[in-house]
């Protein structure tokens, strides 16, 4: 609840109002796998969505799995099959596709985190993948639904606008021990 104010055009101007945006992130899952693939190829298959490949120097950001094809060249990956699995249903702006950037650049991370001794953090997740679908979305874009996948819970997000200070700051609203009843309050 409360969208909109988790982009930078209006959170930045509000902050003396402290903006804040609700979210919950508790019963859809989304899976994404990398298989070995062609070299120098990238494969992208989702449900709802045609399965497609490109050389990794020619991966397009305007397809409509451009956002997983973003990630993959930014980090150079090639060779491989990404695979998503997402129980959220395609197209239903339930957050799915920011829920599968976050979990692939998670993935990608935590691998660079074993070889260069990185240290992974859900928040650098979040705004990684914020930041490629942003840019290939080619408009300012809200930052909530990747927080929602990287953190899961019930929470209210408080957009700071604070320059060179943290983006945002997270609140609970609902403990991890109630989730099964508070979902026995939803039809």
């Amino acid at each position: 609840m409360g969208g909109t104010l988790d982009i930078k055009t209006f959170y930045y101007p509000l902050r003396h109002l402290s903006p804040c945006t609700f979210n919950i992130a508790i019963g859809l899952r989304t899976v994404v796998s990398i298989h070995p693939f062609s070299e120098g190829m990238v494969k992208v298959s989702s449900k709802g969505f045609e399965s497609a490949e490109f050389s990794i120097d020619k991966v397009p950001f305007d397809h409509p799995l451009g956002l997983i094809f973003s990630i993959a060249s930014y980090f150079r990956a090639e060779g491989v099959h990404i695979d998503i699995k997402s129980s959220s249903p395609p197209r239903s702006a339930l957050g799915g596709s920011s829920s599968a950037a976050v979990a692939l650049v998670g993935l990608f991370l935590k691998i660079f985190e074993n070889m260069n001794g990185e240290p992974f953090s859900r928040q650098k997740a979040a705004i990684l993948a914020h930041g490629l679908e942003e840019s290939v979305a080619g408009v300012p874009c809200g930052f909530q639904d990747q927080l929602a996948a990287a953190f899961g819970g019930v929470n209210a997000w408080y957009w700071t606008g604070k320059a060179g200070g943290p983006l945002f700051k997270r609140k609970a609203v609902i403990e991890k021990s109630s989730f099964k009843e508070f979902e026995n309050h939803f039809l």
